[in-house]
């Protein structure tokens, strides 16, 4: 089977008193990058060899303290070897 890599986006929603701690939280995942935090709406790319594996970091990132609820928007899967010097391996 080929290499593959999953790459989604979601929206984090958080208590707004709460969004700082829960961006410090997201950040220290692996394979998740905090793309933008504004009040308590925070949008989150993360990366993973399988769905599951992407619906596993969601459920995570939703017991962090202050997250009220998390959804996906977008799950785009590509080859490895076609992200090339893009990807980090």
């Amino acid at each position: 089977p080929e290499d593959l890599v999953h790459i989604s986006s979601a929206v984090v929603r958080a208590h707004p008193t709460c969004a700082a701690a829960v961006v410090e939280a997201i950040g220290r995942l692996p394979a998740v990058e905090v793309f933008h935090a504004e009040g308590g709406k925070i949008v989150v790319v993360l990366e993973g060899p399988t769905s599951t594996a992407l619906a596993a970091t969601l459920a995570e990132i939703n017991l962090i303290e202050g997250v009220v609820t998390t959804s996906l928007v977008y799950e785009h899967i590509e080859p490895r070897s076609f992200l090339g010097a893009f990807h980090d391996t």
